[in-house]
């Protein structure tokens, strides 16, 4: 049985979606999904499809450029790290800062 075309839609809907949950990263996601769209057109024998998808790919991957060359040094921004940084921030303010404590000072009693 082969898959239709909204079958691949969702199916890639899916991957984008699993990796921006796994990886914390919508530009990852983005990338993800725009890889997976040739491939899949490849893969199913759609060749019509193929040099638009790359085209897609090339100009996806051009203004992701600064989002890789965050995600290669590990400096790109997470929305999983802006959703923490709310709650350390609720916490801070009820005077609980363990969560911004630098571990070598969590046994100290001064300050």
């Amino acid at each position: 049985m082969r898959a239709s075309k909204a079958d691949k839609f969702y199916m890639g809907m899916l991957l984008c979606m699993l990796v921006i949950w796994r990886s914390g990263f919508v530009s990852l996601g983005s990338l993800t999904l725009v890889t997976a769209l040739p491939v899949a057109l490849a893969v199913s024998g759609q060749w019509g499809w193929l040099p638009l998808s790359l085209a897609v790919w090339a100009v996806v991957v051009w203004k992701h450029r600064e989002n890789i060359v965050r995600l290669r040094s590990g400096t790109e921004k997470s929305w999983l790290k802006s959703k923490n940084k709310g709650a350390a921030a609720g916490n801070a303010a009820q005077g609980d800062d363990t969560q911004n404590m630098n571990p070598q000072d969590a046994g100290r009693k001064d300050g």
